[in-house]
């Protein structure tokens, strides 16, 4: 790998960005830590935090990425149909989390601290995929603004849980049972809750 003076500032991130998703996928969320990002790309730790605040830091902007990433695969996944909106992006999560898991689990699973500020961009990034439920569910009923985001929010939740049960082996099934049913059951049931309230 070539000096620190070979590389601009973009360069570098984007190479620890990339160190850090491929190990990852190789080690796994828990083997991640800037002295193996600094030594897959050839320079120090020290030159790492000349571009990072810290392991967190990288962390988010790979994160970021995933973000762009699962919102162009759910858009894309979402049918025309409007009464299928909703299945169609719960199964394009299920599918996403399943084809992207290193990136997914990084996501979800590495503790960020609780007291982490978020910059604005992130926060739109989450912001950007919470309208695409929303809008799906506004398919299906009629909600007040403030009732739909959080309720899309709930229901996100729910589905967010049958996957992270799934991937984590912990989703003791029948055999006619898989996470895509679970989520179609979900889906319907909370639905008609809406419906009569």
């Amino acid at each position: 790998m070539g000096r620190r003076s070979k590389h601009s500032r973009e360069e570098m991130q984007e190479m620890a960005i990339k160190a850090a998703r491929e190990i990852v996928a190789e080690e796994g969320v828990r083997e991640l830590s800037t002295r193996k990002i600094a030594a897959k790309i050839g320079y120090t730790v020290g030159t790492l935090y000349h571009f990072f605040k810290n392991l967190d830091d990288i962390i988010m902007y790979v994160n970021s990425q995933t973000l762009d990433m699962l919102y162009e695969y759910l858009k894309h996944r979402i049918n025309k149909n409007k009464q299928t909106a909703l299945i169609s992006l719960a199964n394009g999560y299920l599918d996403f989390s399943k084809k992207h898991f290193s990136e997914w689990q990084l996501l979800f699973e590495y503790p960020m601290p609780k007291d982490m500020q978020y910059p604005r961009w992130y926060e739109e990034k989450i912001t950007k995929l919470f309208k695409l439920v929303e809008q799906s569910l506004s398919t299906q009923i009629k909600l007040p603004k403030i009732d739909l985001s959080r309720k899309s929010r709930v229901l996100w939740s729910g589905i967010h849980g049958v996957c992270l049960l799934y991937h984590t082996g912990k989703l003791h099934k029948t055999k006619s049972e898989t996470a895509e049913t679970l989520v179609e059951d979900l889906l319907k049931y909370y639905l008609a809750g809406l419906k009569m309230i």
